[in-house]
């Protein structure tokens, strides 16, 4: 339930928005999202179609996050039931079945194609039977060096049939750099299922005959994919602006003892391994000179598991949230009055939806590590508090991504979710 947090810090960025006077959907002040395991899943629901409450904003409707935050708080039990659990099935089977999730998929998004998505949006999953990062998008890079080329015209096939049985007559998504249309065909939910499907947690969902799991396992913090994506999509762009939003947490660290044995390291290796990814993605994008980083990060005084669901815990996520805001506070305010400086055109890549802008500049927003309901905090986003934010700004004009990419007169923004 670590998406809580995440969730409370949109609702902060909301609020400085409209204090600098926006007025419509926050995700379209983004040229990019990205999201990855409950981002992945934050990043849907902000920029698709869904049974979540919308409110009127702007050109487009707004997702409700009080809303959104309401479901996170009551959905847990939901998610996390009919375990598997018992005797020595737990050796050989995943903690929870995949019904629940796959059900509050369905019920989020219906067959929602992802070529709906008002603002494009980048949904990170890992594909087990190809050992290959599986980018699961909105559109359609039908010419990598012209963004005016991005193809949306994509339509779902009549022919393609929903249950609660994952349909498996459609092409995989597309693997970094490739172009084709397969991406823009899969069903929102079934894009909503296969980043939260945390291995151990949840069994990998089998689409279009791959096995798929949790985009954590290659990045709890999607940015350094965003970006990646970005540059594809706005090759023109003098400057990205990325703002990362974590789900809390904290790196891991060993003594002497822990390093020895082989009792010992198998309970090191896959928090070593997360933090490890996580410390690599922060000093890559630090050091990025045409990248202004944001990451807002901070550490819980108490563990809180993935599938915590009791009133306390979710009680202590909240109140968490809202110290993680107030911390960030100054950061949050900057970004938001970036956003506002100016906004994304959107029209070229909008065919569905009306949400056209008044100006050129896009921005990304990136809910990258943002654990899904889904799966543990610490694959989602965990930076701590150690890696200093990166506010500096730039005389170019400035582009945010949230685990979410935008650009703004050749400068991207974005924010990214991670847990």
């Amino acid at each position: 339930m670590r998406g809580i947090i995440p969730v409370i810090i949109l609702q902060h960025l909301e609020t400085y928005l409209r204090q600098f006077g926006a007025t419509d959907d926050i995700a379209t002040y983004f040229d990019l999202i990205a999201g990855t395991s409950t981002g992945g899943i934050i990043a849907l629901a902000l920029t698709q179609n869904s049974s979540i409450r919308h409110i009127p904003k702007g050109d487009s409707d707004q997702v409700d996050l009080q809303d959104l935050l309401n479901n996170y708080l009551t959905m847990g039990d939901q998610i996390f039931q009919d375990t598997t659990l018992g005797s020595l099935r737990k050796l050989f089977d995943s903690k929870y079945k995949a019904t629940g999730i796959q059900i509050q998929c369905q019920k989020w998004f219906g067959t929602t194609p992802m070529d709906r998505a008002k603002v494009p949006t980048l949904i990170l999953a890992y594909n087990l039977s190809t050992g290959q990062p599986e980018l699961i998008r909105s559109y359609t890079l039908t010419n990598a060096t012209n963004p005016s080329a991005l193809d949306t015209s994509t339509t779902l096939p009549n022919d393609i049939t929903y249950s609660n049985e994952t349909p498996a007559d459609l092409p995989t998504s597309t693997l970094l750099h490739e172009t084709t249309t397969s991406d823009t065909l899969y069903p929102v939910w079934v894009a909503a299922r296969a980043t939260s499907a945390a291995p151990t947690y949840f069994p990998p969902i089998q689409y279009a005959g791959s096995l798929l799991v949790d985009g954590g396992v290659i990045a709890n913090n999607p940015s350094i994919f965003a970006y990646l994506e970005a540059k594809r999509l706005y090759p023109n762009c003098q400057k990205f602006h990325i703002l990362s939003i974590s789900t809390g947490g904290s790196y891991h660290t060993m003594d002497k003892d822990d390093a020895s044995g082989i009792l010992n390291w198998a309970g090191q290796m896959t928090p070593m391994f997360s933090t490890a990814q996580k410390r690599t993605t922060d000093c890559v994008m630090q050091n990025m000179d045409n990248v202004q980083y944001v990451r807002i990060d901070h550490p819980l005084t108490h563990e809180v598991k993935m599938d915590e669901t009791s009133p306390d815990a979710l009680s202590y996520l909240q109140c968490q949230a809202e110290i993680i805001a107030q911390t960030y506070s100054i950061q949050l305010q900057s970004f938001a009055q970036e956003l506002t400086s100016t906004k994304p055109d959107r029209t070229a890549f909008t065919p569905s939806f009306d949400s056209t802008k008044t100006n050129s500049s896009t921005k990304p927003l990136d809910p990258t590590e943002t654990n899904s309901p889904t799966k543990p905090f610490t694959p989602t986003k965990t930076h701590s508090p150690t890696n200093p934010l990166d506010t500096t700004k730039t005389n170019s004009p400035t582009n945010q991504t949230l685990d979410i990419t935008n650009k703004q007169n050749q400068n991207l923004k974005g924010p990214t979710y991670a847990p």
